[in-house]
């Protein structure tokens, strides 16, 4: 109970103040005082400042802590668990798939990636059906407007093999967020390039970023052996092009193409070195983004390297200072589940609305969680099927 404690700790002021005042606020809750002897107990670590009502107070440190975990077990007693079939129109809604809550332009796009970053799906994939199911009218040239602006990269950040093009892993990431995800990632495996590889590396190395044409020209590669060492570049995640126009064109069969390629935007390397991996909260925070409700089960298609353990903590810490909820937000799971409060708030309005025709996704898209929360089968991100959210 807050009170005002200047009378109370007048009265004994004579006798030892700090002693009595630790007694008396192992007793009295959070109060407001200016009393000298609050500064000793803080510097011993038995009080702490609080903030309540807009004002500055103190508690003892350990009745904060039980108030803290009290307050803690009320909100999460509050939250009343959601079937599985809630939680993915939930997260239909979440990630922009629901029709309602699609998003539209270049800055829809934006947003949109910048939701999935650090997803990877098979190159092909991401024009072909995850855009165009969350952003409305979906135009390439959004894309090729947000990646020759800089703000957004691409490329493979996980794994390490040389695959056909289309079905290559590649991910979107914010340009400010690339070296913490190349920390996460690693430097990757540099060993045993193709000659038609290694020709194109090391030209970027010494050159820097090239046009389709110039860096063409500078290795001399035949033209199958030079696509052929963007392609393995690639799939062994040392490439990217500062537009997504660089890498539309090795999706399209050469007898496809127009006679003259416009190229725009410029061939470079991913990876120029070690970078270090940033905090775990900057995955725990990534993931939030993505889906709102986080809990071990749900990231079964998620490459980031952070262990679940790690992750925990970071949700615990962010608990405590009221940035996420903890609780049992989606029944059937075990373990620790954790929410952003704007989530909570969507997941119990989805859950009020009551059913709704479910949204069919391909089978490369995030959504695509059957097999992972759902009794039946996985299925292959490859696949050309779609697969039910809801």
């Amino acid at each position: 109970m807050t009170r005002d404690g200047d009378r109370w700790f007048a009265v004994e002021a004579a006798r030892d103040p700090v002693e009595v005042m630790r007694g008396r606020m192992e007793a009295l809750g959070p109060v407001f005082s200016d009393a000298p002897e609050l500064l000793e107990l803080e510097s011993k670590g038995v009080v702490l400042r609080v903030r309540l009502d807009g004002r500055e107070g103190w508690c003892d440190r350990r009745l904060l802590a039980r108030i803290q975990r009290y307050t803690l077990d009320r909100l999460r007693r509050e939250i009343e668990p959601v079937s599985t079939a809630v939680f993915l129109r939930f997260l239909a809604s979440w990630q922009h798939v629901a029709e309602e809550d699609r998003l539209d332009g270049p800055r829809g796009v934006a947003e949109a990636l910048g939701q999935l970053a650090g997803f990877e799906a098979p190159a092909a994939a991401w024009e072909r059906s995850i855009l165009p199911a969350r952003v409305r009218g979906y135009r390439m040239g959004w894309l090729d407007e947000m990646t020759l602006s800089g703000e957004l990269a691409w490329g493979r950040l996980w794994g390490s093999a040389t695959s056909p093009v289309r079905v290559t892993p590649l991910c979107f990431v914010r340009r400010d967020d690339l070296d913490a995800w190349l920390g996460l990632a690693g430097p990757g495996d540099g060993g045993s390039l193709s000659g038609y590889a290694r020709a194109i590396r090391e030209t970027l190395a010494a050159r820097g970023a090239m046009f389709h044409q110039e860096l063409a020209r500078q290795t001399a590669l035949l033209p199958e052996h030079f696509e052929a060492g963007l392609g393995e570049l690639l799939g062994r995640g040392f490439l990217t092009c500062d537009s997504f126009r660089g890498l539309r064109q090795l999706l399209v069969p050469p007898s496809r193409r127009r006679r003259r390629v416009v190229s725009e935007g410029r061939w470079s390397l991913l990876r120029h070195g070690s970078e270090a991996p940033p905090d775990p909260e900057f995955v725990a925070q990534r993931l939030l983004d993505r889906y709102g409700v986080v809990f071990h089960r749900l990231l079964a298609r998620e490459r980031q390297p952070v262990p679940w353990r790690d992750l925990v903590r970071v949700f615990r810490t962010l608990e405590l200072r009221g940035d996420v909820r903890g609780g049992r937000f989606v029944g059937g799971f075990s373990g620790e589940q954790y929410a952003r409060p704007e989530a909570v708030a969507r997941l119990r309005k989805i859950r009020r609305r009551g059913e709704t025709t479910p949204v069919q996704v391909a089978a490369a898209d995030p959504l695509n969680l059957t097999g992972i929360l759902t009794p039946e089968p996985r299925v292959s991100t490859n696949a050309r099927s779609e697969v039910r959210v809801g």
